[in-house]
C-alpha cells in the first residue's frame, strides 16, 4: 500500500517566494544597468533550488510491502523490515535525524535498538492501522 506525504504551507510558500524572487529579477535586471550574465547566473540559481524543491514535494512517498516499510523522499530513500520497527510515536516531531517529511505532527517510528525516522503520511491513523495488520505488537504512543 503506497501513501503521499502531508504537505504544510512552509513548503508552498518556501517555493512561491523563490519563483518571485526570479520574476522579480528578471524585471529588476531588464530595467537596470545590471548584465545579463549576473541575471542569468542568479534566475539560474533560484530556479535550481525550485526544480530542487518539486522534487522533495512530488517524490515524498512511503510504502508498505511484502514485510518492509519503504520510504523515499527525493534523493533520500531506503526501507526498514516490518518485524524490526519497534514503536511508532504519532503526533509529535522529530527535529533533528533522518526525515524524509514535509510536516510537522507526523509519526516516528522507532527500529532497532535506538534508530528513528520521522515521515508525515497523510493520515497518521491510516498508516499505523495498515503497519499494524503487519505487525500486530507494534508499541503505539499518541500525543
Amino acid at each position: 500500500m503506497k501513501f503521499k506525504t502531508r504537505k504544510e504551507g512552509f513548503y508552498q510558500m518556501l517555493m512561491l517566494f523563490f519563483c518571485l524572487f526570479v520574476i522579480g529579477t528578471l524585471i529588476i535586471g531588464f530595467r537596470s544597468d545590471i548584465f545579463l550574465s549576473d541575471i542569468l547566473v542568479i534566475m539560474g540559481s533560484f530556479v535550481l533550488i525550485v526544480a530542487l524543491m518539486s522534487l522533495l514535494v512530488a517524490y515524498t512517498y512511503y510504502r508498505i510491502e511484502n514485510g518492509f516499510f519503504f520510504y523515499r523522499s527525493g534523493f533520500l530513500s531506503g526501507k526498514i523490515a516490518i518485524e524490526r520497527i519497534r514503536e511508532i510515536v504519532v503526533g509529535k516531531t522529530l527535529w533533528a535525524g533522518n526525515k524524509p517529511a514535509m510536516a510537522s505532527k507526523g509519526l516516528i517510528i522507532k527500529y532497532d535498538k535506538y534508530e528513528e525516522l520521522y515521515i508525515s503520511p497523510y493520515t497518521n491513523e491510516q498508516f499505523v492501522t495498515e503497519i499494524l495488520k503487519h505487525k500486530p505488537d507494534i508499541k503505539i504512543v499518541r500525543y
